[in-house]
């Protein structure tokens, strides 16, 4: 025991050292599994309300019926697809394929042909 200025000083030694240590780990450790078990609970708590929500959205989306005005049903009625770009392409391809075909199968021949 050592005496300064009528305060008493006490040493510890290097066990009890160490043993301050390791207490004050688990208090910390304690703290921080509290906080993370309050957020884990807040994020499953969150996780669980949009799913909620998301099904009520849905539900309510599918039961509502679908309404258009006049303006949107004549739009939709005017607008015709036009297909003759796409047919064209599709005639082109397909004279493209055929091409195709036929010099694969001369070169096949040819091919044949030299190891006879």
């Amino acid at each position: 025991m050592n005496s300064k200025d009528g305060d008493t000083t006490y040493l510890m030694s290097m066990d009890s050292y160490f043993k301050l240590i390791e207490y004050k780990e688990i208090v910390l450790a304690r703290e921080s599994a509290t906080s993370a078990r309050r957020y884990s609970l807040w994020a499953i708590g969150l996780a669980v309300t949009s799913l909620v929500v998301s099904i009520v959205f849905s539900f309510m989306q599918i039961h509502t019926p679908t309404t258009l005005n006049n303006a949107q049903l004549k739009e939709l009625t005017t607008s015709a697809f036009d297909d003759t770009d796409v047919i064209a392409n599709i005639n082109t391809l397909s004279e493209n394929q055929k091409l195709s075909n036929k010099l694969l199968m001369e070169l096949k021949s040819k091919i044949v042909e030299s190891k006879d």
